[in-house]
């Protein structure tokens, strides 16, 4: 069993590479509170999941025939997964858009870096009790790709608030966290192995988070132009 001395430092390691992935988002508007205070939700709220999502995907894989496909089993299981961890996250960042409206986007990207933590500390658990196993240098990888998916769902989820586009966002942003969970359950059946599962979920996290980045300094660039526009016409 490992000691609590290495489930703390990788722990903290853990958290290290999650605020630094956060950082395009979050390094103007670090002294705001709310961004701390999403932070926090966020990393409550995912404790939600291991509560609600089992019985979930247990329930609907009852309703299936006892020779259904595996792979329209594991469909469910991955859009269920990606509905509701995503519902949840929208519905903790949705208050935000009110009285922290400049900081919508930051505050996203901030929830969805303390949901990946939340993930990261529930299965730094799960290795303590020996119920998950992955080479120290694989699971950094894996938490890291974890974090880069989730920060930046929480960011693209705050972006469709902002712009008043939630029913388009909000969906797109389940679809493609199931396409996640969908390849994590094709390892899982080994259909993949580790190390493909791993670089795959990595490069598409990473695409995901450049994306990201492009939309947050557009949005930045065009703020910055309405007070040009404002100062000019005064």
């Amino acid at each position: 069993m490992p000691e609590y001395g290495a489930l703390i430092f990788s722990g903290a390691v853990i958290a290290l590479i999650g605020f630094g992935l956060s950082l395009p988002f979050s390094f103007k508007n670090l002294g705001k509170g709310s961004l701390w205070i999403s932070l926090l939700l966020g990393l409550g709220c995912y404790f939600l999941i291991p509560v609600i999502q089992p019985s979930l995907q247990n329930w609907a894989l009852n309703l299936f025939p006892s020779d259904a496909s595996l792979i329209f089993k594991n469909i469910t299981l991955a859009l269920l997964s990606g509905v509701l961890q995503e519902l949840i996250k929208f519905l903790f960042i949705l208050p935000f858009k009110f009285p922290s409206f400049k900081a919508l986007l930051s505050v996203g990207a901030m929830l969805g870096m303390g949901f990946g933590l939340g993930e990261s500390f529930y299965i730094l658990y799960s290795i303590r009790n020996l119920t998950y196993s992955m080479p120290a240098f694989v699971f950094f990888l894996d938490r890291a790709s974890s974090l880069l998916l989730h920060i930046s769902l929480g960011f693209i989820l705050a972006y469709g608030l902002k712009r008043n586009r939630t029913l388009i966002v909000l969906p797109a942003a389940m679809l493609l966290h199931s396409g996640f969970a969908f390849l994590s359950l094709l390892h899982t059946d080994k259909k993949l192995s580790l190390w493909a599962t791993v670089l795959t979920a990595l490069g598409a996290s990473l695409a995901l988070l450049l994306f990201s980045v492009f939309l947050f300094l557009k949005d930045q660039r065009e703020a910055s132009v309405r007070l040009k526009k404002a100062g000019s016409g005064n």
